[in-house]
């Protein structure tokens, strides 16, 4: 009785919420706000599911940034960050019914591409999928399709064969709904069958000669809905956003920063056992000073008697209340994370080689960004062509960035695809589960490592058991269409089934409020990492900005203005344009 009441209480909550963001979305310049029936989510999952609410663009003139850059449109960013993900719909439905084509991508060339699959190779990947475990979600490790040879098949012949077998294979389903078809997916699930459906994804359109010209042929000009595009709007910093991480958080630069600290913390273990003997050998105790922590106390103790300056974020004369400082954000190089081990604090000798090294790191990514492939799946789209009931695992996006999805078709079609979303801020308490659930096969990598596909009557049992003030997680469920965009938050867990055949099209975005969105589930990784250790994140995972060079992500540096992370070439092209300058004044006197 206690849990039904508390279900109730849930789902008025819900209801009032919905409400209040109804008043808020009439002020939206931008968008208009809907929702479907909670009745649709009732009849696939028998406990509490909730609804997620839709946009749509309410002129040709709306452009992303208008709304995604926090703080232009409140009511989008207020609903947005709650759900951790929304289904946008377009204005002109990103179809032209004229030419019958989408006027977001073009891709009907790929059919007669005769790029071969062993020169496109890693960039495309044509697996089959096997459900996953009905308790745990576990997913089992793709196989490769077989029936073509790789070393010899071209990849517009395997297009044009994976079409007409995912529409044939799609023909017996063509009575039935959203609806209906999700519950025939979760139902396969729930009793154990272990089928398995194929699956194109990964395809990197840069990968292909003259690819992106192909995919843009066509298409209005200055569409600020096309894909390509999507990625490095005016105001965006994902490409260089990209470069920083790539420079902080590869394994390389990781593995050099451990080795560095563990050196360090030999190097003060070896003078501590050292002391302990001279101390043992002179009056036969331990040293004292030998303690760090007790020896930090006692000279803060002593600071403090002394009357040497107050600490800061404590009110003068108000004993020993502190004072809220506003925002949180995450401490930086030389400052021990939450629940961390004083050990792993760098000394300024160690902080001044890592910010050297992580300058270098810097210039070479800089130097990789040039080369046509890099940021394939983030700053260029990737494509899938899905089959019904291939499906995404459990994930959140690399570094925490936020991510746009469309489904390239016709709106007539059966092209349907379902998402469920998990907001960031709950993501200490989303790992909470999955350890519960996962029990020994629980990784703290587990997201980035795509393992996982959760039924979400599975949480929504667990939810259940959890009485009282414990929180609970709360699974937003998304419908997307032909023509419509799928946006997902910064750090935001998602996974879906795909319930229709066609292509859709991916890529990351971050705008300058990326950082503190990505500060907060750094906060959350800390305390996991300092429950799990010593398992660290996946170097994929959300910067952690306590081990990082605090300029590298400094606000100048992330819109590419910091003349100090200039790498070589840039800066031996500003000081040829200087020369040249120069030159060209002196010739004008």
């Amino acid at each position: 009785e206690e849990g039904e009441e508390e279900e109730e209480e849930d789902e008025r909550n819900e209801e009032e919420d919905g409400d209040e963001v109804g008043k808020g979305a009439k002020e939206s310049k931008f968008l208009e706000f809907h929702k479907h029936s909670q009745a649709q989510t009732q009849k696939i999952f028998q406990n509490s599911i909730y609804e997620a609410h839709w946009a749509k663009t309410r002129s040709t003139e709306v452009k992303p940034e208008d709304f995604l850059e926090s703080g232009k449109d409140p009511a989008f960013t207020k609903l947005f960050r709650k759900q951790g993900a929304m289904v946008l719909k377009l204005h002109d439905s990103g179809w032209d019914e004229n030419t019958n084509a989408s006027t977001l991508l073009n891709l009907d060339w790929i059919r007669n591409t005769r790029v071969q699959l062993q020169t496109l190779s890693p960039d495309y990947q044509y697996i089959r999928q096997t459900l996953p475990d009905p308790e745990t979600g576990i997913l089992r490790k793709y196989q490769d399709m077989d029936g073509y040879d790789p070393s010899r098949a071209e990849f517009g012949a395997l297009v044009e064969e994976i079409q007409e077998n995912f529409k044939f294979a799609a023909q017996p389903l063509r009575l039935m709904g959203v609806v209906e078809r999700e519950r025939f997916f979760i139902t396969q699930i729930q009793n154990k069958l272990q089928a398995q459906y194929p699956y194109l994804q990964g395809v990197a359109v840069v990968a292909m000669e003259g690819g992106e010209k192909k995919a843009l042929s066509g298409l209005p000009s200055q569409n600020p809905w096309n894909i390509f595009d999507f990625a490095e709007r005016p105001t965006s910093i994902t490409r260089q956003l990209l470069k920083i991480c790539e420079a902080a958080c590869s394994p390389h630069a990781i593995r050099i920063v451990e080795e560095k600290l563990a050196s360090e913390n030999k190097v003060k273990k070896k003078r501590f056992k050292r002391r302990h003997e001279d101390e043992k050998n002179k009056t036969g105790a331990k040293a004292v000073e030998s303690d760090p922590e007790a020896r930090t106390r006692r000279n803060e103790r002593k600071r403090l008697l002394s009357g040497e300056g107050k600490r800061k974020g404590w009110k003068s004369g108000g004993g020993s209340k502190k004072v809220s400082t506003g925002s949180v954000s995450a401490p930086m190089v030389g400052k021990s994370p939450p629940n961390s081990s004083k050990e792993n604090q760098m000394n300024d000798s160690m902080k001044v080689e890592f910010d050297h090294m992580q300058e270098k790191f810097f210039e070479a990514s800089c130097e990789a960004s040039k080369r046509k492939k890099w940021g394939a799946g983030i700053v260029n789209p990737w494509l899938y062509y899905m089959s019904p009931f291939s499906f995404f695992p459990m994930h959140f996006e690399d570094y925490a960035l936020g991510s746009a999805n469309v489904i390239v078709a016709d709106p007539s079609t059966q092209c349907w695809v379902v998402w469920y979303s998990i907001p960031s801020e709950q993501i200490a308490l989303l790992h909470e589960f999955l350890k519960d659930t996962l029990k020994t096969k629980y990784r703290i990598d587990c997201l980035e490592s795509r393992e996982v596909w959760i039924n979400p009557e599975i949480i929504a049992k667990w939810n259940a058991k959890r009485l009282g003030n414990n929180r609970k997680l709360k699974v937003y469920r998304h419908v997307q269409g032909p023509g419509e965009y799928v946006i997902t938050d910064y750090g935001s867990v998602h996974w879906g089934v795909n319930l229709g055949v066609g292509w859709k099209a991916a890529v990351n975005f971050a705008f300058l409020d990326w950082r503190d969105a990505a500060e907060k589930v750094d906060l959350e990784y800390r305390r996991i990492e300092s429950r799990e250790y010593p398992t660290k994140r996946h170097y994929r995972c959300a910067p952690n900005f306590g081990l990082h060079n605090e300029k590298l992500f400094s606000v100048e540096n992330m819109l590419g203005k910091d003349k100090g992370f200039l790498n070589k070439s840039q800066k031996e092209n500003e000081e040829h344009q200087e020369q040249e300058g120069r030159e060209g004044r002196e010739q004008s006197v």
